[in-house]
Formats: C-alpha cells, sequence, structure tokens
C-alpha cells in the first residue's frame, strides 16, 4: 500500500454513478467499425479506380450517430450524477 492510495480529508466522498462504467461501450465499437470500414472501402475504391456513391454515406452517417449516442451514453449526460439529488 502506497501514501498515495490514502484518500485526504478536505476532499469530499464521492457518489456512485447511476449507470455502470461499461454502458455505450458497445455503441462506441460499432460505430467506430462502421467509420473504420468506409474509410478501408473509400481507400479501396480509389484505388481500383472505381467510383464513389451517395450511398456509400450510409454507413458514415450510422456510424457517426452510434458513436455520438455511445459517448453520451458512456458520460452519462442523460441523467444526474448523483443519485441523491
Amino acid at each position: 500500500m502506497s501514501w498515495t492510495d490514502k484518500v485526504p480529508d478536505w476532499l469530499p466522498p464521492v457518489g456512485k454513478p447511476m449507470r455502470g462504467p461499461r454502458q455505450g461501450r458497445g455503441l462506441i465499437v460499432t460505430g467506430l467499425l462502421l467509420l473504420a470500414g468506409f474509410f478501408v472501402f473509400v481507400v479501396a475504391m480509389s484505388a481500383a479506380g472505381g467510383r464513389h456513391t451517395l450511398y456509400s454515406l450510409i454507413p458514415v452517417l450510422l456510424g457517426v450517430t452510434l458513436l455520438i449516442a455511445g459517448l453520451i451514453r458512456r458520460n452519462n449526460a442523460l441523467g444526474p450524477r448523483d443519485p441523491d439529488r
């Protein structure tokens, strides 16, 4: 046990979050996979000399939406952080 493990007396007690810390991780991972897949697709199509259509922007829109939703849930911004309030 180190001296840094002891909590100073002047710090207020830390309350428990409303949700678990892993909430939203699946949305974040899914959104990042969609975005990474889109960029790999764009680079591969450009290297092969293919055309890009606007339909290829649908995974970007979906990926960004999932990523933002996952970050909002992980940040616990949808409810009060202190359940006593």
